[in-house]
């Protein structure tokens, strides 16, 4: 595995951790939009608000689980071969 000249992962080295973090920014900005359209004293009870928060959390999990995975997997190879290693907010 090689480093991009700016120190980036490779293009493609965690596909799932990417869609992960896609699918929740997605999410959540489908909650915005949701609370845009609602009324505030509906939030609590309006499906599209309620829902679209919990998928957001759900992926937003999913995505900081595989991020962990990955470094967790990547570090100790990085630190043999003399590579930097990355932390989870580095994606």
């Amino acid at each position: 595995m090689t480093r991009t000249a700016r120190g980036d992962p490779p293009e493609g080295t965690d596909r799932a951790t990417s869609k992960a973090s896609t699918q929740a920014d997605t999410r959540y900005r489908n909650w915005a939009a949701a609370l845009v359209n609602t009324p505030s004293d509906e939030w609590g009870s309006t499906p599209s608000v309620v829902e679209s928060l919990a998928a957001a959390h759900a992926f937003d999990a999913t995505a900081t689980a595989l991020k962990t995975q990955f470094v967790n997997q990547f570090n100790p190879l990085a630190a043999q071969f003399g590579l930097p290693t990355w932390s989870e907010a580095d994606f």
